[in-house]
């Protein structure tokens, strides 16, 4: 290492111990998650596959007393959106994509977005898992990548990567349902599931009567306990996490078809590597930046664009990072 690159080093030292950065953040969300300050989370079973939120606000109608205004977040495998260009087709996205494989050896599968608003059409890994339960990933190398192909032919825009995809779904969550955590539905195990559903409903019985809560069961796909005396809010979520802690039962979705897609988006259309400020450039202010958010996380935090822009070998945010930074402005990376 030269004594340039050291002098380098040295004076972002003195930075980081100094007075604050300002950072000029040019990036904006072009779509961002919904507001969630008047829901309570339902954290006993919330995982990184689905957040499930029900509202604080009182309830209106008295002949249903167990349906509360909710939120369930189910994520979605990672997903690369854009538009098409005037005169462009998606063949011809197609024809650049269709030999590329991601770190993991998935190819990719073009979708119509249907719901999104914004977004004419999206890729996402074929092996796609219908459920919600495996989603697939695109690295943020993979993303790079792609950015480089697509930006390079010059028929798309507005390219957008997102590895927190969720579809936030806008109706009713009733407690009082409630669904098997242990196994899912398929063709191919419809006796084995029916024989389940059965078996634990007869345990619901007895547990109902050992615990003495009055309350009536309804077998369908899912088991429906509907507690006799009406409950608030917060002895809903105290029973239905009791029920799911003690019978591995949890909460059953209902939703309505007219929630909007919603997500944490990167623009890679516009993003520059190693540009952790987001001012549109990388220059030594960057490598500072991601020092002083490693060194001082609360004082220093860098935007989900800026983390993206500042990955440059696509395993996180490190001090490697701000190395890499300072050789590329130096010529020597």
């Amino acid at each position: 290492m030269n004594k340039k690159f050291m002098s380098i080093i040295a004076a972002a030292a003195v930075m980081i111990s100094g007075s604050p950065m300002i950072a000029n953040a040019l990036y904006t969300e072009l779509i961002s998650k919904q507001d969630r300050s008047d829901y309570t989370k339902i954290d006993f079973v919330s995982d990184e596959q689905a957040d499930i939120y029900i509202s604080n606000a009182d309830i209106s109608d008295s002949e249903k007393p167990y349906y509360h205004r909710g939120i369930h977040d189910y994520k979605y495998s990672d997903r690369i959106y854009f538009n098409l260009k005037d005169g462009s087709e998606l063949s011809d996205v197609d024809g650049l994509l269709k030999d590329f494989r991601t770190e993991n050896g998935d190819s990719l599968k073009c979708c119509n977005t249907m719901i999104n608003e914004h977004f004419g059409h999206y890729y996402l890994t074929p092996s796609f898992d219908e459920t919600y339960l495996s989603p697939k990933k695109i690295s943020v190398n993979d993303a790079r990548k792609i950015k480089e192909i697509l930006t390079k032919s010059d028929i798309v825009t507005d390219i957008l990567y997102t590895d927190s995809v969720c579809s936030p779904s806008n109706g009713q969550i009733d407690l009082s349902l409630y669904h098997l955590t242990s196994l899912n539905y398929t063709e191919s195990n419809t006796e084995e599931f029916k024989k389940t559903v059965s078996e634990k409903a007869e345990q619901v019985k007895e547990y109902l009567t050992e615990k003495e809560i009055e309350a009536t069961i309804t077998v369908y796909s899912e088991i429906r306990i509907t507690p006799v005396n009406v409950m608030s809010l917060t002895e809903q979520l105290d029973f239905a996490e009791q029920l799911y802690n003690d019978l591995d039962l949890k909460p059953f979705m209902m939703w309505d078809l007219s929630a909007s897609e919603s997500i944490g988006a990167i623009d890679l259309m516009n993003a520059v590597d190693g540009d952790s400020n987001c001012d549109e450039q990388m220059d030594m202010a960057d490598a500072v930046l991601i020092m002083q958010s490693l060194a001082n996380p609360d004082k220093y935090q860098l935007t989900d664009q800026g983390k993206f822009n500042a990955d440059l070998n696509g395993d996180g945010i490190t001090v490697g990072d701000a190395q890499k930074i300072q050789e590329m402005l130096l010529g020597i990376g």
